[in-house]
């Protein structure tokens, strides 16, 4: 592995990769994709077997829509990343209370640096060579696209950017899409299952090693990477297709989402460190500003479970008068 030493299970990627159900105690699923929600709760020191009240909405958003299930929660608050979030879900009118808090991978920054002081390891290692995430697919869309030409543009890099290694997605190693990287020589990781709340912890752990990043399409990627201090650079050129035979929603050719496309392809055609200008661009739509204390968190948390209580008691008020009424 390159001398490379990861804390979470790099030595076992059908286990960090296989598929599983999604085990959590959020009432509102999603709140635990990429263990989200698990890590809050970590973060601030709440037990974890208790649900947030609140929608904590998964993954960065690169256009102005808002997932329907994260709409039909009932809850009245929610937590997101950005300012720019912050207006879409006040926009919607379904929540009383929307809280800009930051992207998660800076919580779970806290949480890895945090367990490596514990256990007497130090979080400076030498960040060398490229880690690389290839565009990916989910549970029910599948990225395709020319994987030689992509791994052409790969063997193309200088000297300084290797050795190269490649961060696979859950849904692409049991598809065997990391086949054909390992048949080319290059080594894979991942950061594990959607489901798995180690992810964000492995993602940093991941991230912290490299002193690159680099894609071929758009994503939290971009974002998750610069904030754990890899210098992003990416090639959006080479053309990726989703086939998506179930039409579940899709923002990739959205207009916000090509505009954000092409901004990412002009800051990040090269690797350097943060200028102003990707700072800026990485802020409005991560909310790096936004991220809480710990304290402040769990005050939130604490409040959102009073707000939802509330809305319970009216909602039981209102049903009991509708019935003396009627």
């Amino acid at each position: 592995m390159h001398d490379i030493q990861f804390l979470y299970q790099q030595d076992d990627l059908e286990e960090i990769c296989r598929d599983r159900p999604l085990i959590t105690s959020e009432k509102h699923e999603p709140n635990d994709f990429y263990g989200q929600a698990s890590i809050l709760k970590r973060y601030c020191g709440l037990d974890e077997s208790k649900p947030l009240k609140l929608v904590y909405e998964h993954s960065l958003k690169l256009h102005s829509n808002i997932w329907e299930l994260d709409l039909k929660t009932g809850f009245p608050t929610a937590f997101t990343s950005s300012k720019e979030r912050l207006k879409c879900f006040k926009k919607s009118k379904k929540f009383e209370f929307v809280i800009p808090i930051g992207p998660p991978v800076l919580y779970a920054k806290d949480l890895v640096e945090k367990e490596l002081r514990n256990n007497n390891n130090s979080s400076k290692v030498e960040r060398k060579g490229t880690i690389v995430f290839p565009s990916h697919s989910t549970h029910h869309i599948s990225a395709e696209f020319d994987s030689v030409a992509f791994i052409n543009q790969l063997k193309g890099l200088a000297d300084e950017f290797k050795p190269i290694v490649i961060c696979i997605y859950w849904k692409d190693f049991l598809d065997n899409k990391h086949v054909i990287y390992e048949k080319y020589g290059f080594e894979v990781i991942s950061a594990g299952h959607i489901y798995d709340k180690d992810f964000l912890l492995r993602f940093y752990d991941i991230c912290r090693r490299f002193k690159y990043s680099y894609a071929n399409n758009l994503g939290s990627d971009l974002f998750y990477s610069s904030l754990c201090g890899c210098q992003y650079f990416c090639d959006y050129n080479l053309k990726v297709n989703h086939n998506n035979p179930k039409n579940y929603e899709l923002y990739d050719a959205d207009i916000e989402a090509n505009q954000n496309k092409k901004k990412a392809q002009s800051l990040f055609e090269k690797p350097s460190e943060l200028t102003y200008d990707k700072i800026k661009f990485i802020e409005s739509i991560a909310g790096t500003s936004y991220k809480k204390s710990k304290i402040v968190i769990y005050s939130f948390i604490l409040v959102s479970e009073v707000l939802w209580k509330l809305r319970l008691i009216k909602k039981k008020g209102e049903n009991l008068l509708f019935k003396i009424l009627r």
